[in-house]
């Protein structure tokens, strides 16, 4: 199935989330790409996962980004914080390159760098002042261990102490097999938070709490740290934003699509310790019967959740502008409007 809009699609755009989605909005986790800058082969072990299947198109840059808003969130205008897709082997130097140029001139608009964790703090330094990043983005993909690597195994301590120089935004996605509730993961991000006061991390996905327990676990040590922010892209059960929202500075969470990931059709399940997000293949090889068959756009199924976790908390209006702009506005820029018009 194309990207497209279905009937399905436009009902539940039209009967839930028309009226509820600001004017505005500040979608703070966002890639763009070009297929230019993947280096996988076909052959390669691990494979490429490749999320052109979800948005089939060779390039993802400034104006394709634009049709596919005016495609899921019809008549709104949305300013972005944009970084790279994170391609297993990927040209950084071009690709960052092609970063910097989607969000030139656009302000508030900004963008971050992909980094390896082999780059020297030099060609880092040197990297933000020719395309004026505001901040830094690593990926497990690139540390030694993918899925049990440590923050500094992706993003080295002297990269986070130039971050820390600079003022920088660190969009981070955790790794290890429990996300947040990783004991290491609260601990590192805990002494990083203090030893390196001026960092603004994004701890991505609701602190990689796609589910509701790993937050559970760690949200009365991490609450009160200022320099801890949380998108919640990509994030589909309430729970997890009521949560948040309860629990968490409301002043520090922001609204993200991870697009194109979250053009897929599909939503995120929960399973004993695990979660994974279920696609429209997975969802034809079950055949429902009993029901509606049909999936919508991932992020229609996180808009939603935040609907209703909104609805339960009886926030506002000034409070819903902020999260879905105010809040990126402050967090990239330090200051802004405290809400969009």
């Amino acid at each position: 199935m194309g990207m497209e809009p279905t009937d399905l699609d436009r009902r539940i755009w039209e009967e839930e989330l028309a009226e509820f989605l600001p004017s505005r909005l500040f979608d703070a986790h966002v890639h763009c790409f070009s297929e230019a800058f993947c280096l996988s082969k076909p052959d390669d072990d691990p494979p490429e996962h490749k999320m052109t299947d979800a948005c089939p198109m060779p390039v993802i840059g400034r104006d394709e980004l634009t049709r596919i808003y005016d495609m899921v969130f019809p008549g709104r205008t949305v300013d972005r914080l944009l970084f790279g897709w994170v391609f297993r082997r990927v040209d950084f130097d071009g690709h960052n390159a092609f970063t910097a140029a989607q969000v030139a001139g656009q302000a508030p608009s900004a963008g971050l760098m992909l980094v390896h964790p082999q780059f020297t703090v030099d060609k880092v330094a040197s990297e933000i002042d020719h395309h004026g990043f505001m901040g830094l983005k690593p990926y497990r993909w690139y540390a030694d261990d993918e899925v049990g690597c440590r923050i500094t195994d992706m993003l080295p301590e002297p990269l986070i102490e130039l971050a820390n120089d600079r003022g920088l935004i660190v969009m981070m996605h955790l790794g290890g097999r429990l996300g947040i509730a990783e004991e290491q993961n609260v601990r590192d991000l805990l002494d990083l938070a203090t030893r390196y006061p001026n960092v603004r991390w994004d701890l991505a996905h609701m602190a990689r709490s796609s589910i509701a327990w790993p937050l559970e676990r760690s949200i009365e040590r991490i609450r009160d740290v200022p320099s801890f922010w949380y998108d919640f892209s990509s994030v589909t059960y309430s729970d997890v934003l009521t949560l948040g929202f309860r629990h968490l500075p409301l002043d520090r969470i922001m609204f993200g699509t991870d697009f194109p990931c979250d053009l897929v059709r599909g939503t995120m399940v929960s399973f004993g310790l695990g979660w994974e997000q279920l696609a429209e293949d997975d969802i034809a090889r079950l055949a429902p019967a009993h029901c509606d068959p049909r999936p919508t756009y991932t992020v229609y199924e996180t808009l939603r959740a935040a609907r209703r976790a909104i609805g339960f908390e009886g926030f506002g209006k000034k409070e819903i502008e902020d999260i879905f702009y105010g809040n990126a506005y402050r967090f990239i820029h330090g200051s802004g409007p405290d809400s969009g018009p």
